[in-house]
């Protein structure tokens, strides 16, 4: 029964919450709640950038009904449970735009390599992929990101129906791409857009909204201009985005200039690729032309700054991109590169990776690392009216960190505080779309001992298959 809500009687009326809640511990189920608030200090990502000490959001159904001081909305009616304290830090769900969940299960495998090295034995194991290990690694993924923070992600992988069915199963949101590499084979590139095509058509909406999905053409340098350019097709056929990497090595421009007589940027603009619902990820090795029509043509650009730095590759140009109104968001990129989902980590080392490329600390605040991993990143997947941020009428997706730590006193600016200080181990309490899903650090409706054990043997199965040496606990090495 670990992890049923309780519920706190704040008027003699709510008694018949109290039997809803009982009755749920004989049918396994969960009570959701209705009516309730939440507590802390706001970091509300809206257009002011608003904080409130000892504020409170008042959730009903799925959506934010009131923002304001704590003091006001606790007299409002039928408010069922207080969740979060004074001095709690409430932040929006972050969101992650660019990962490939399913390689949880390649933690640890490829490294010290970088770039095409590093790409070859990563397909090299992809071969050996079964439907059953993408679902394991992206049920695991979906629980790491829930407990450290994120509350909706952008994947870009294959096989993308078990990862779906793992968002569906976990209440995280997902945006999903099936991954398009057709190596200069068009027909394959035709062929895997129309799996791809499928997949949105199946899939976008579902599970209450949470799932939405995208067009994923790989890259310029696996996808011929024939496939970009219908997957560009495609995608506006749909009214949905793509999702593609751009500019992630140093021999990427070279190598497409070679190939197509123009570099990615050029190439995808000579096609009719570039849009506002285009989410372009890496975007490390741009120069000032690109910048130029990235700006020119809204495009949403998605940053990893840990797995480029640990890749030995490079830092994006955040700062000049912020400054010219390209909208810039964070991701953590696959597990395989970054080694963990914490977006927390990749806040801080937004902020640092950016003072350390112009010499001057001040290069990025806290505060806009925040939006880049809230505001902006809803932006770049087109749900910028419905999340990221906490304001009225938006949904309900929040994060309640806990600051009552060492690591967390004195605690004397949030955002410093959110942005520099905590990781995913402070989050206490996670909201998705109104609905609690990790309330006192466990989550509510799914067993995490589960997924972590059935990921732990679909590795051991996929490392066999893939002939690579692996620890276990019956086969452990110094």
């Amino acid at each position: 029964m670990a992890g049923i809500p309780i519920i706190m009687c704040l008027k003699m009326k709510r008694s018949l919450h109290v039997f809803q809640g009982l009755l749920s511990l004989c049918d396994q189920t969960y009570y959701t709640m209705t009516r309730f608030l939440i507590r802390g200090i706001l970091i509300t990502c809206d257009g002011a950038n608003r904080i409130i000490y000892d504020g409170a959001v008042l959730v009903e159904d799925k959506i934010i009904r009131r923002v304001g001081k704590f003091d006001e909305l606790i007299h409002e009616d039928g408010i069922e449970e207080v969740i979060g304290n004074s001095r709690s830090i409430v932040i929006p769900g972050l969101i992650n735009t660019h990962t490939h969940l399913s390689m949880t299960l390649f933690k640890g495998i490829l490294e010290g390599l970088t770039g095409m090295s590093w790409l070859k034995l990563a397909w090299s194991i992809e071969s050996h992929l079964k439907a059953d290990d993408v679902y394991a690694g992206a049920r695991l993924g979906c629980v790491e990101m829930l407990k450290s923070g994120t509350t909706c992600f952008a994947d870009h992988y294959f096989q993308m129906e078990n990862v779906a069915k793992a968002v569906k199963e976990t209440g995280i949101r997902g945006v999903l791409a099936e991954a398009v590499l057709d190596f200069g084979d068009r027909a394959r590139g035709a062929e895997l857009l129309k799996k791809g095509e499928s997949f949105a058509e199946k899939w976008h909406g579902k599970a209450n909204g949470r799932v939405q999905c995208m067009i994923g053409p790989h890259s310029t340098y696996t996808c011929t201009p024939d496939t970009l350019k219908l997957a560009s097709d495609i995608a506006r056929r749909l009214g949905i985005g793509t999702h593609l990497h751009v500019l992630e090595h140093r021999e990427e421009a070279s190598k497409v200039k070679r190939k197509y007589g123009k570099k990615p940027i050029e190439l995808l603009e000579s096609v009719g690729f570039l849009n506002k619902k285009v989410l372009a990820a890496h975007v490390t090795f741009a120069s000032d032309e690109d910048l130029s029509v990235l700006k020119k043509r809204h495009v949403n650009v998605n940053v990893n700054v840990y797995c480029k730095m640990k890749g030995g590759q490079g830092i994006a140009r955040i700062r000049e991109m912020l400054d010219m109104g390209i909208n810039v968001s964070l991701g953590t990129d696959g597990p395989a590169s970054h080694n963990n989902l914490d977006m927390f980590e990749e806040m801080k080392l937004s902020i640092a990776a950016t003072a350390l490329r112009y010499r001057n600390p001040g290069a990025l605040s806290a505060m806009q690392s925040i939006r880049m991993a809230t505001i902006n990143g809803a932006r770049a997947i087109g749900q910028d009216a419905k999340i990221g941020s906490i304001e009225e009428g938006k949904e309900a997706d929040m994060v309640v960190l806990q600051t009552a730590s060492a690591r967390a006193t004195p605690l004397f600016n949030p955002a410093v505080m959110s942005a520099q200080t905590l990781c995913g181990n402070d989050v206490e309490h996670v909201i998705v779309q109104g609905r609690i899903v990790i309330r006192n650090k466990k989550l509510v409706d799914v067993n995490e001992g589960n997924i972590t054990r059935e990921a732990e043997a679909r590795f051991g199965e996929l490392m066999r298959r893939s002939g690579l040496q692996f620890y276990s606990e019956n086969n452990m090495t110094a």
